[in-house]
């Protein structure tokens, strides 16, 4: 009897020396990342692109860094011309080169990836 309890003692603190060693058992799965979406638009004087970043996530929408993109009419590939910061509030303001009016072609705005915010690219607008 008393080798009996002496065992089962043994038996407890190996268990609870491989547990401590061991270290606890996550199952958890790294957060996912949060969307981005994106409204864009002329601004009506035609000196800006104007949008606003949207996220669940208020550090993917503040102080996150916006490219346009440009395809001027009969090109066949879009490229970047420029970029701005959004506010805290997820608002952009792009101006035209050289601080005049946009130039017709197409444009489009996008995010580049991050540890918490995925990429997105927003619709295409064309500007004549």
């Amino acid at each position: 009897m008393a080798s009996t309890r002496l065992l089962v003692r043994i038996g407890a603190l190996a268990l609870v020396a491989t547990t401590l060693t061991a270290g606890p058992v996550s199952n958890a799965q790294p957060a996912a990342k949060a969307e981005v979406k994106f409204t864009i638009a002329l601004a009506p004087d035609g000196s800006k692109v104007v949008g606003k970043v949207k996220s669940a996530r208020a550090g993917c929408k503040k102080n996150v860094q916006v490219g346009l993109f440009w395809k001027d009419v009969g090109s066949k590939k879009f490229i970047f011309v420029a970029d701005d910061n959004s506010n805290r509030l997820g608002k952009y303001a792009i101006l035209g080169p050289g601080r005049s009016d946009i130039p017709p072609g197409r444009y489009y705005v996008r995010t580049h990836t991050s540890e918490k915010c995925k990429a997105s690219r927003s619709a295409t607008i064309r500007v004549s």
